[in-house]
């Protein structure tokens, strides 16, 4: 009833039916935009957390190489190995 007061008063304020579905098309619109924005949003978080985790794998790897490189260095580098034990060869 309270809601009814001001269009009494001000006839102009009342909104035609044209201008209730312009309000309610944009507010469709501005959710569904903001909706594709969560979206789009969540997509590009889970493309950062599979780059680190990528990068964190490589990590892993690079350490694991030089872990064996350090293990077995003869077996990594025969020719490197021959040549510094026996200059002549």
């Amino acid at each position: 009833m309270n809601e009814s007061l001001p269009y009494k008063a001000y006839p102009s304020l009342r909104p035609n039916s044209s201008q209730k579905t312009f309000a309610q098309g944009t507010l469709v619109s501005i959710c569904e935009s903001s909706s594709k924005e969560i979206v789009d949003i969540e997509n590009e978080i889970k493309n950062r957390q599979r780059t680190r985790s990528e990068k964190k794998k490589k990590k892993k790897k690079k350490i694991t190489n030089k872990l064996q490189r350090s293990r077995a260095p003869s077996e990594a580098h025969p020719l490197w190995h021959r040549s510094k034990k026996d200059p002549s060869g």
